[in-house]
C-alpha cells in the first residue's frame, strides 16, 4: 500500500513538473511567434503607402525571456473566466480598453482563451483585427475593440515573451490560456505609429531599416533589404552628419531623424504664438527638456535653420 501511494505521488509531481514546463513554448514555436508578429507590422508598414498611411518608425519585434517568464506568472487559469468575458482575443467592448488602459501595469499584454486553437492560431485571431481598424484614424469600428491588434502593431514596441497554459478549465470544458507581455503598453492615449513613409522615421537605437521595419544592425540579417536609408542631406532644409555605424543623423541645421524638416516651431494657436511667449532666458533655463520637443527653435541650444 505504501509503495502504491508513493508510486501515485510521483505520478503526480511528474504531471505538475510537465504542466510547468509547458507553459513558455519551445524554440521553433518562439520563432513562429515572433515571425507572426514581424508579418503583421511589415504589412502595417507598406499598406497604404500610396494613401500617405504607413509607418515610418515600425521597430522589428524579437523574443525576450523575461517577458515570457512574465506572462508565466500571468498565465493562471484562476484568471480564466474574467478574461473569456472581455475576450481580447475577439475584440471585446472598448470600455474595456479604456480600462485596461488604466490598469497600473509597466508592459503590454495579450490574453486569448480557446478549446482547440493551438498558439498561432489564437495569434491570428488578434491580428484579425485588422478587419475591423481604420488606418487613416487609428480606431476601430464601433463595439469592437481590437485592442490585441493594436498591442501587436505598436511601433515603439520591439520586444516580446508569452507563455501557454493548457491545463485550465472554462464551464466544465478544458480551455487554454495564451498570454503574451511586451516591452510597450499599447495606450488609448498616445499614437500607434508615427505616420510616414516605411522607415524614415527609425529612431535610436533602431536606426537601420530592415524590409519596413526598423533594426539596430544589418549585421547578420537575414533579409537582403537591410541598410542605412538615411542621407542627412537635404537642401534649403537641413544638413548633418551621419553616424554609419549607428545610422543616425547629427543635424547641423533642420530637425527630424533625418535633418528633413525646417527648424521652425509648430503653431500651436491660431491668434497666439506660444513658443514665443515661452523664449526667454528663465524658461530656456528651467525647461530644456520641454523647449526641445515642444518649441525646438527656441533657445540657444534649439535647432537652427538652413543657411
Amino acid at each position: 500500500m505504501t509503495r502504491y501511494i508513493a508510486f501515485i505521488i510521483c505520478i503526480a509531481y511528474a504531471v505538475s513538473d510537465v504542466s510547468s514546463a509547458l507553459y513558455v513554448p519551445d524554440a521553433q514555436i518562439r520563432q513562429m511567434i515572433v515571425n507572426a508578429h514581424n508579418a503583421l507590422r511589415r504589412k502595417v508598414a507598406t499598406r497604404w503607402t500610396d494613401k500617405g498611411l504607413a509607418a515610418s518608425n515600425m521597430r522589428k519585434m524579437s523574443w525576450d525571456a523575461e517577458l515570457a517568464d512574465e506572462a508565466v506568472t500571468q498565465a493562471t487559469c484562476d484568471r480564466v473566466e474574467d478574461i473569456s468575458g472581455m475576450s481580447w482575443a475577439v475584440g471585446g467592448h472598448p470600455s474595456v480598453a479604456f480600462f485596461d488602459d488604466l490598469e497600473d501595469r509597466a508592459h503590454g499584454k495579450n490574453v486569448a482563451v480557446s478549446q482547440h486553437r493551438n498558439i498561432l492560431q489564437m495569434i491570428e485571431e488578434w491580428s484579425a483585427g485588422e478587419g475591423h481598424f481604420d488606418y487613416e484614424y487609428h480606431t476601430c469600428e464601433p463595439d469592437y475593440a481590437c485592442t490585441a491588434f493594436k498591442q501587436m502593431i505598436l511601433a515603439n514596441a520591439s520586444r516580446v515573451g508569452c507563455s501557454l497554459n493548457p491545463y485550465c478549465e472554462l464551464d466544465g470544458e478544458s480551455v487554454k490560456l495564451l498570454v503574451c507581455m511586451y516591452d510597450e503598453k499599447f495606450s488609448i492615449f498616445f499614437d500607434l505609429y508615427i505616420v510616414g513613409p516605411p522607415c524614415s522615421k527609425c529612431q535610436s537605437p533602431t536606426g537601420f531599416c530592415e524590409d519596413a521595419l526598423c533594426v539596430s544592425s544589418c549585421h547578420g540579417s537575414s533579409s537582403g533589404e537591410c541598410s542605412c536609408q538615411k542621407t542627412c542631406h537635404h537642401p534649403g532644409v537641413g544638413e548633418g552628419v551621419l553616424d554609419a555605424h549607428t545610422c543616425m543623423c547629427d543635424c547641423t541645421y533642420g530637425l527630424g531623424i533625418d535633418c528633413q524638416d525646417l527648424c521652425e516651431n509648430p503653431q500651436y494657436y491660431v491668434n497666439y504664438d506660444y513658443c514665443a511667449d515661452i523664449n526667454n532666458p528663465e524658461s530656456c533655463e528651467t525647461d530644456q527638456t520641454f523647449q526641445l520637443e515642444f518649441c525646438p527653435a527656441n533657445c540657444d541650444y534649439g535647432c537652427r535653420p538652413a543657411p
